[in-house]
């Protein structure tokens, strides 16, 4: 069971390493003037954001979380707790769930 753990990580770790340009490149369209509706957004981009970056906001929220865990002790020896919990999990939560389809 741990193998086939440390097999999972490896291969989320390269599929959002081979993604992380695709993201990048829908962003970079943003200097062209994109055919859009009233809400200010393209399907294109809600397609990138809702099959390719929400995704990858939950990995990252899960990253994030055990960051978080791993960096309490010393986070709260300095008193940056609320600093590492802003910075670790609420900014991916709210880039996740609270951001509009489509807004990057």
């Amino acid at each position: 069971m741990r193998h086939m753990t440390k097999y999972a990580v490896v291969f989320w770790l390269i599929a959002a390493m081979l993604a992380v340009p695709l993201g990048t490149s829908a962003m970079a369209q943003d200097s062209q003037v994109p055919i859009s509706d009233e809400s200010g957004t393209t399907p294109g981009y809600m397609t990138v954001d809702a099959l390719l970056m929400r995704p990858f906001g939950l990995g990252a929220i899960l990253i994030g979380s055990v960051a978080f865990v791993v960096a309490l002790p010393f986070s709260a020896a300095t008193g940056g707790t609320r600093d590492a919990y802003e910075m670790l999990i609420k900014s991916p939560v709210d880039y996740t769930f609270k951001r509009p389809l489509g807004y990057f």
